[in-house]
C-alpha cells in the first residue's frame, strides 16, 4: 500500500503542469486517498464471511439476534431452527469485524431481532466473536406436521384470555384450561409465550412449522395451557425435567391447589440432577460466583448483583450444593435445556414465586417425558420430547404408564401412535370409542 502510494505521488508530481499529469496516477491516488481517509462505515463489505474468512478453530452459525449488550459487549443469537438449545453468544472480539446492511458498524448498530451470520471460536475465556453481518439467507422452511388430533386449530370452547399467564388451579386430573391468541402485528412466538408464562419448548413444540419470529399475524393459536399433573407426590415444589416446568402444590383456604411455572433446565452435557431435596437458602440480588468447572471459560471469578448478572434477583438455594432454583439475566433462554443444571425461570415469575416459598419447603426433581391419565370417560396423554436421551423408547413409556393406571384396553392404539409421533406436549384424548359405543 505504501509503495502504490508514493509511486502515484511521485507521478503526480514530476508532471509540468495539470495538462500533463499522469491520468492513470491521478486516478490511482485518488482512490488510495479515499481508502486510507474514508471512515469505516463508509466501506461497504458484502457480508461477514467475505470480511473475514473462517479459521480452522471457528465456528459459523445463522439465526435470529436476542441480545446486543454494547456495554458489555455481548451478543446472543437464537441460532437453532428445530431444537431448543442452539444458542450460540459471547464477547466481540477486540479486533471483530462487525457489518451491517453492507457497512461496517458498531455494536450500537443491531437491534434485537435481526437476523445474522455469526462467526465465533472458543478461547479460555468463553466464546469469543468474530464476525457479526446481517444477512438474507434463511435456512429451508419447516415442514409443516400432519395432525389429525385437531390440536392445532383451536375449539369453541377456547376462550381469549388476558393477563400475565400465570395461572393456579385446584388439583384434577388436568388442571388449566382452553386458551387462544390471535397473533398481533410485530409479536413473536417468543413474547406471547411469555405473556402466557409458557416456555420457548412448550410453543414451538405445539407449532414447529412456524417461524418463532414471524409467525402469521391474524392467526388464531390453540395454547399449550392444559396439562396432565406428574406421577409424583403432590407436596412442595416438583420440577418434571422432560417437561421443563415446575409445580408448586400449596393450600388456598384449605383446598389444595397446584401453581405452575416454565422453566429452563441443564444442558445433556450437564443434566439437572433428579432426586428429593429442599430449599436451604434464600437470596435476594445473589453474586454469581463461577463454578471451578467453568473457570478456565472466564477471565473473572464473580458477577455482583444487577442486569448482567446470570442468577436475576432471586436464587433460591438446594440441598444439593451449587444447585437452585433462579431467574435470569435472558428471558428467552426460558423453556430451553440451557444452563450448567440449575432451573431458571422468568423474571416476573421467579419474584412471585420467591415471595412465597418457605425454608425447608420440599423439593421433587423427577424425569417423565410421557404423562397419562383419566378424566372422567375420557383418556388422556401427553408427551413430551426425551430431551436427556434416557430412553429407548416412548412407545414402551406410554404403554407402561397407561398399564400402570389399568388404563391400557381403553386406548385406541393409532391416536396413541399418532401423540407419540407428534409429542406435541398437550394432553391428548386417545380413548378407544368404540368401546364407549358398546356400552
Amino acid at each position: 500500500m505504501s509503495y502504490s502510494f508514493k509511486a502515484a505521488f511521485a507521478g503526480l508530481r514530476r508532471s509540468r503542469n495539470q495538462q500533463q499529469r499522469n491520468p492513470v496516477a491521478l486516478l490511482l491516488f485518488s482512490i488510495l486517498c479515499c481508502v486510507l481517509f474514508l471512515p469505516p462505515s463508509h466501506l461497504p463489505v458484502a457480508n461477514a464471511g467475505e470480511a473475514r474468512a473462517m479459521g480452522r478453530d471457528e465456528h459459523v452459525s445463522h439465526g435470529r439476534l436476542i441480545v446486543v449488550s454494547p456495554n458489555s459487549n455481548i451478543v446472543i443469537v437464537d441460532a437453532d431452527q428445530s431444537g431448543r438449545q442452539r444458542i450460540v453468544g459471547g464477547k466481540v472480539a477486540p479486533d471483530a469485524i462487525l457489518v451491517k446492511d453492507g457497512k461496517k458498524v458498531n455494536l450500537k448498530a443491531y437491534r434485537v431481532g435481526d437476523y445474522v451470520k455469526i462467526l465465533w471460536r472458543y478461547t479460555s475465556i468463553g466464546k469469543q466473536i468474530v464476525s457479526l453481518a446481517t444477512t438474507d439467507e434463511r435456512p429451508a422452511p419447516r415442514p409443516a406436521p400432519v395432525r389429525s388430533n385437531g390440536i392445532i386449530q383451536p375449539s369453541q370452547t377456547q376462550v381469549s384470555y388476558n393477563g400475565s399467564g400465570l395461572y393456579t388451579s385446584q388439583i384434577r386430573p388436568i388442571i388449566g384450561y382452553k386458551v387462544s391468541h390471535v397473533v398481533g402485528p410485530k409479536e413473536t412466538l417468543l413474547k406471547i409465550a411469555r405473556k402466557y408464562s409458557l416456555g420457548y419448548n412448550e410453543i414451538i413444540d405445539l407449532y414447529p412449522h412456524y417461524d418463532p419470529w414471524l409467525p402469521p399475524v391474524g392467526q388464531r393459536l390453540a395454547l399449550p395451557t392444559e396439562r396432565i399433573l406428574p406421577d409424583a407426590r403432590q407436596q412442595g415444589i416438583v420440577i418434571n425435567i422432560a417437561e421443563l416446568r415446575l409445580y408448586y402444590y400449596h393450600k388456598r383456604n384449605g383446598i389444595p391447589m397446584v401453581t405452575t411455572y416454565p422453566v429452563s433446565i441443564g444442558t445433556p452435557s450437564h443434566q439437572t440432577p433428579l432426586g428429593r431435596y429442599h430449599i436451604a437458602s434464600k437470596t435476594v440480588d445473589p453474586t454469581w460466583t463461577v463454578p471451578s468447572s467453568l473457570r478456565h471459560k472466564y477471565s473473572f471469578r464473580s458477577v455482583p448483583p444487577g442486569p448482567d448478572n446470570p442468577l436475576g434477583k432471586y436464587w433460591l438455594g438446594l440441598s444439593i450444593r451449587a444447585y437452585g432454583i433462579h431467574g435470569t439475566d435472558i428471558a428467552w433462554s426460558v423453556g430451553r435445556t440451557i444452563t450448567q443444571g440449575c432451573i431458571r425461570m422468568y423474571p416476573e415469575d421467579i419474584e412471585r414465586f420467591f415471595g412465597v416459598v418457605k425454608m425447608g419447603t420440599k423439593v421433587n426433581l423427577v424425569y417423565q417425558p410421557v404423562k397419562a391419565a383419566r378424566d372422567g370417560n375420557k383418556i388422556y396423554i401427553e408427551i413430551h420430547r426425551d430431551v436427556y436421551q434416557k430412553h429407548l423408547s416412548l412407545g414402551s413409556l406410554a404403554r407402561r404408564a397407561l398399564s400402570d393406571k389399568d388404563l391400557w384396553p381403553l386406548v385406541d392404539r393409532h391416536k396413541l401412535a399418532v401423540a407419540l409421533r407428534d409429542q406435541s406436549g398437550v394432553p391428548v384424548d386417545i380413548t378407544d370409542d368404540s368401546l364407549q359405543a358398546r356400552r
